[in-house]
């Protein structure tokens, strides 16, 4: 990205390029931040509807808890990874790259799990007052 927005050449081994298009830093940071809000919006409402598919009881309350803890968890994948990387000089060597990803879904997938835990505990507490 530095190349591309700092240079009017784009060096490929011993080649060098001009590039087609040459977008303002600006608009890269607004692509970034439309595509994280479609990729936060597509995930919430993933979740609902195979919730939704599969009749579970707790659907909205998970898609609520999900809703508002969804950059939490992926904030701890980020940090989590970026420890990691440190940790091994951010080496571009495949098993730390590979350790990279996992490190990252781990994480975000114990985070998730947890949400759900919690959603289905407090909507089996719910059903069961509500009977009682």
């Amino acid at each position: 990205m530095a190349e591309i927005l700092g240079d009017d050449m784009i060096r490929v081994g011993e080649n060098a390029y001009e590039p087609y298009l040459s977008p303002p830093a600006w608009l890269i940071g607004v692509l970034c931040v439309v595509g994280a809000f479609f990729a936060y919006a597509g995930a919430v409402g993933a979740v609902a509807a195979a919730l939704h598919w599969r009749l579970d009881p707790a659907v909205t309350r998970t898609v609520r808890s999900l809703a508002a803890a969804l950059p939490v968890a992926t904030a701890g994948a980020v940090g989590a990874t970026v420890i990691y990387s440190s940790r091994q000089d951010f080496s571009t060597d495949l098993r730390v790259v590979l350790a990279d990803v996992v490190v990252a879904a781990g994480v975000f997938a114990a985070g998730v799990a947890l949400v759900r835990f919690d959603a289905v505990r407090r909507e089996r507490a719910r059903l069961v007052a509500q009977h009682a």
